[in-house]
């Protein structure tokens, strides 16, 4: 194993018949990248307009900002969720992205895992119904619709612009999200794809942002002191450029708590070389970079195959147990050696 070392840079009763005049929903706005500093446990920012990723929310108050007397919160239904569902803990629920920290939550579909979602500050709830008849019931302070009151593939829409945030609960089976919640470990965060984040079985996932970057919306266990509460907007599309490989996928006996070059090594480092293969080379960031995670690169390069040259990793931790780091996120990449555009890529090689 050849190690080198380099600093990188790189969600009352919803009246909808109360609603206000329709309005034509904006397009979707960019999110706007947090402070380099790590932020305070439990945030609430306010994001820059022309940056694109949002900042990570600090300490925020459970009171519902108001964009109209017919739209409910996602910090009003938060508690209310914790005391019906969790037994009042509030600390296995995200707190809201800014850019949504105003927008209505409500839920379509009557199946028991129907998601909560989320408008962006700004668009109205009105401009999504296709009735004005109020809904048959409701979670707590919010909607519960119907499919027929509602305009789905506008829906749709937004949640591709963007505009949607959605909140599920992973573990629940009728809800086609067991296999997002089956052996991950209990009150640990982590990531099922780029777009989607986990804390012990319940999900935010919105398009735009790295999923790394909405883990930052928990409340974290105090054994997790260097937490991943922001990152730059090239680091954000860097982990883009990799598939994310989910946690649960990786082999059990390998502890994901320790020193991170032994992690990488043990996980996807080469032990025995065949013909073609050159040893594994690991690049490990010892500088706590800008978001507060410590990143491992792994390369394996040279393949027992004609189009595939070699496999490349990056391993994302934080600090946890003193001198310990925790793994909170692996990206996995591969080199094509034919092709119009050989390199590394998540693509298939020709």
């Amino acid at each position: 194993m050849t190690l080198k070392f380099s600093s990188l840079s790189v969600a009352a009763m919803v009246a909808i018949a109360a609603c206000s005049a329709p309005s034509t929903p904006p397009a979707a706005q960019p999110i706007a990248p947090p402070p380099t500093a790590a932020a305070p446990t439990n945030p609430q920012p306010t994001a820059p307009e022309s940056d694109p990723v949002p900042d990570p929310a600090p300490n925020p108050v459970e009171t519902a900002p108001t964009q109209g007397a017919n739209c409910v919160t996602w910090a009003a239904y938060r508690p209310y969720f914790a005391d019906a569902v969790l037994d009042n803990n509030l600390n296995a629920l995200p707190y809201m992205l800014p850019g949504f920290e105003s927008g209505c939550a409500f839920r379509v579909g009557m199946g028991l895992g129907t998601s909560v979602s989320i408008l962006r500050d700004g668009i109205d709830l009105s401009t999504l119904l296709t009735t004005t008849d109020p809904p048959a019931e409701t979670d707590g302070p919010i909607p519960w619709l119907e499919w027929n009151q509602v305009n789905s593939e506008q829906i749709d829409t937004l949640v591709a612009q963007g505009d949607i945030v959605t909140f599920y609960e992973a573990c629940v089976t009728t809800g086609g999200h067991a296999s997002n919640c089956e052996g991950f470990p209990e009150q640990e965060a982590y990531v099922l794809d780029d777009n989607t984040a986990c804390y012990d079985g319940r999900c935010l996932t919105l398009m735009g942002p790295h999923a790394v970057y909405l883990l930052s919306m928990w409340p974290w266990p105090e054994d997790i002191y260097d937490l991943p509460t922001s990152f730059s907007s090239a680091e954000s599309v860097a982990r883009l450029e990799y598939e994310t490989v989910p946690l649960n996928q990786l082999p059990a006996d390998v502890s994901t708590y320790g020193f991170p070059p032994e992690i990488a090594q043990a996980l996807f480092g080469r032990t025995v070389l065949e013909e073609g293969m050159r040893p594994t080379e690991i690049s490990a960031n010892w500088e706590s970079e800008p978001d507060g995670l410590y990143v491992v690169y792994l390369t394996n390069d040279g393949m027992a195959d004609d189009s595939v040259g070699g496999q490349r990793y990056r391993l994302d931790f934080v600090s946890a147990d003193g001198d310990m780091q925790k793994l909170v996120w692996v990206g996995q990449q591969h080199r094509c050696l034919r092709g119009d555009a050989p390199g590394w890529t998540t693509d298939l090689c020709p």
